[in-house]
């Protein structure tokens, strides 16, 4: 049933004041909260003309679209095969044990969108077989200030007005002069189909995905360590480990959904791996990301939208379709979606496996 209540989202509203990021330079982005606030409000401003970009915290707004009584609509797509796709916006990088944040994204003038394609997906050959879809994506004019663009991974080609530049590391769409409210736009994204045995056999990652997705603090905690090895069955191979980890959150670790859970810091790491087992996507993605680091496989938090679900001859995403999951890194495919989250009645109800 729609929403018949008043519509006020925002790409940048929730939480703690935003910061502002540098385009072609690092930059520091905003703190991700180990205990999310509820506050609602804007942050403070943006920078227009000076090559700068106002962004809030993803985490933050996540949990705020979560927990929103009304269930609006976010945005509507269609896709050429007729399915549905996860639209991610943000991808973290930085987990310090605290906290999941993401490095600057940089955008060259060289990759502008309207030149031509995207940089190549990180570590996705050629020899990999690979769907090209289109999706036609329609953005809610409610959703205002939004500045990284949903989009299906990896995006290939993307058609919209305006000054939009993709950051090469991990494909993160956005612009320091526009604003998505109310735009329609096509992306192409050419989406890898390895086989099993492909992943099983793929070559150790170079070692600048090394440094930057394999890092973890030094203090964390032993039993979390302990529990990505005990959990995986002593697998070797990367791929059935990433297997393992997921049956874990999704069947066979005794895990259950709630909104009620906070945090994923040292201590609500610990306590929702192995105690209390109870929270809600954030958990679920930042735990299986961390675990999977651990086993040396990189490992990042992608931070978007499910597929929602179907209206008729279009997929429409609402607010609690908000979601956050682990992307795990495979040499010569890339970068791949897993899905910890219990879906279904009981669980976050547009997520798939």
């Amino acid at each position: 049933v729609a929403d018949a209540g008043p519509l006020r989202l925002s790409g940048k509203r929730i939480g703690l004041t935003a910061v502002v990021l540098a385009v072609l330079l690092p930059a520091l982005l905003p703190t991700l909260e180990p205990f999310p606030l509820f506050d609602f409000g804007v942050g403070s401003g943006r920078g227009k003309g000076n090559n700068s970009i106002s962004i809030s915290n993803p985490i933050v707004s996540l949990r705020g679209e979560l927990s929103l009584p009304g269930n609006a609509e976010v945005l509507s797509y269609t896709t050429s095969d007729n399915l549905p796709r996860y639209l991610r916006t943000y991808a973290l990088d930085i987990f310090d044990g605290q906290q999941w944040t993401m490095a600057g994204p940089s955008g060259l003038p060289e990759d502008r969108i309207s030149r031509g394609p995207l940089p190549p997906p990180p570590g996705q050959g050629r020899e990999v077989p690979a769907t090209s879809v289109t999706t036609r994506i329609t953005v809610s004019r409610a959703l205002r200030n939004l500045e990284f663009l949903p989009l299906p991974y990896p995006p290939s080609r993307v058609e919209i007005e305006g000054d939009w530049r993709p950051d090469r590391d991990t494909l993160m769409v956005f612009s320091t002069e526009n604003t998505a409210e109310g735009t329609t736009y096509t992306v192409v994204s050419d989406e890898p189909r390895p086989t099993a045995e492909r992943l099983r056999s793929a070559a150790s990652p170079p070692q600048q995905i090394i440094d930057r997705y394999l890092q973890l603090p030094r203090n964390l905690p032993r039993e979390v360590r302990d529990l990505a090895v005990r959990e995986t069955g002593g697998e070797r191979n990367h791929y059935e480990q990433a297997i393992r980890l997921q049956e874990f959150f999704t069947s066979k670790g005794g895990f259950v959904y709630t909104l009620a859970a906070q945090g994923h810091d040292g201590q609500a790491l610990t306590d929702f791996l192995i105690r209390n087992k109870a929270g809600y996507c954030e958990q679920f993605a930042a735990s299986m990301a961390v675990l999977a680091r651990v086993l040396g496989i990189p490992a990042r938090v992608a931070v978007g939208y499910t597929g929602g679900s179907r209206s008729g001859d279009r997929w429409q995403v609402r607010t609690h379709d908000s979601h956050a999951w682990p992307e795990l890194y495979f040499e010569g495919t890339g970068w791949l979606r897993f899905e910890p989250t219990p879906a279904g009645l009981t669980g976050q109800g547009s997520a798939t496996v």
